[in-house]
């Protein structure tokens, strides 16, 4: 699929039916979905890891030690959860993908998603078995799925792919059923929209569990979306007040907890680790810090856990 500049910013590429069954000449099969551009990208490409940070690859370089690359394609992919993206000064590429995958980019300019593959043969790395699944026909498993494409500057790159890829993700599934309840009148005044939330929670802000913990109390965790750095909007420390954010009940009391909800924050004791300076600079959050129990600040990439005692509205 090659890309220019000049085509529209956002691509939706599905992929339907795919599936193996040909091997007459006794060798494996991987398909790939390849993305090609006049990037000039120097051997750099990005790829996520779990969902949020963004981590840097450098096509045949280990940071640790000096790689002498005899696997020159399987040696360069990277496991992609949802995004994978390369960049030169101005422009930026970016695939969100629906499911995990292996990707890379084996030259400049290219991307590639690996969807399908089947083989013939063991790869001697621990299975025991070639990865040859039949499926039930005995034909091979049949993939579907879809690629979501960005082109975009550098500078408003983030904002589209963070928030794309945290939609698709959470994307609500609809599933219906015959029931045993009164059936449907359009003369009956039903409830045909509700929200737990009293008011929208800001882009870079996702409330990411809401959990009954007791009667009177629930978990709540939030996460900030963005990276330090990567949008001029979205990546800066983001208050929220608890207290007046959900419309089915109210908070009266505010505890925050360790990430894990296994005990308070107050009591958390973590280890002091000795670590040696990197050769490259970190970046450095400006930070900003709480000015209440329940006015609370969440700065990039910072996920924070509270328990809140509530009373029904």
């Amino acid at each position: 699929v090659p890309l220019s500049p000049m085509v529209s910013r956002r691509i939706q590429c599905r992929f339907n039916a795919i599936f193996l069954t040909n091997f007459s000449d006794n060798i494996g099969k991987e398909v790939i979905s390849r993305f090609d551009t006049p990037l000039k990208t120097d051997g750099i490409f990005y790829t996520d890891s779990n969902g949020r940070e963004i981590l840097a690859r450098r096509r045949d370089y280990r940071p640790t030690w000096n790689l002498s690359q005899t696997e020159p394609v399987a040696g360069n992919y990277y496991p992609v959860n949802s995004r994978i993206y390369m960049k030169d000064g101005k422009i930026q590429l970016t695939v969100l993908t629906d499911r995990s995958q292996g990707g890379s980019s084996i030259k400049d300019g290219s991307l590639e998603l690996m969807v399908h593959r089947r083989l013939l043969y063991d790869d001697n790395r621990g299975v025991g078995e070639p990865l040859s699944e039949p499926g039930y026909d005995g034909n091979g498993l049949i993939v579907r799925g879809k690629h979501f494409i960005f082109l975009e500057t550098v500078d408003d790159s983030a904002e589209l792919h963070r928030l794309q890829a945290q939609a698709e993700y959470m994307a609500p599934w609809t599933i219906m059923a015959e029931g045993a309840g009164t059936p449907y009148s359009s003369h009956v005044n039903h409830v045909s929209e509700f929200s737990a939330l009293k008011k929208e929670l800001p882009h870079n802000l996702h409330l990411l569990t809401l959990a009954q913990w007791d009667p009177n109390s629930f978990l709540i965790r939030l996460e900030h979306q963005f990276e330090l750095g990567e949008s001029s909007v979205y990546s800066k420390p983001v208050t929220v007040d608890l207290t007046n954010l959900f419309s089915a009940f109210e908070i009266t009391a505010v505890e925050e907890m360790s990430l894990g909800f296994n005990q308070r924050k107050e009591d958390v004791s973590r280890l002091t680790w000795k670590t040696v300076q990197e050769l490259h600079s970190v970046k450095t959050a400006s930070r900003r810090n709480d000015t209440s129990k329940h006015m609370v600040v969440l700065n990039p990439m910072e996920i924070r856990t509270f328990r809140v005692h509530i009373r029904h509205q």
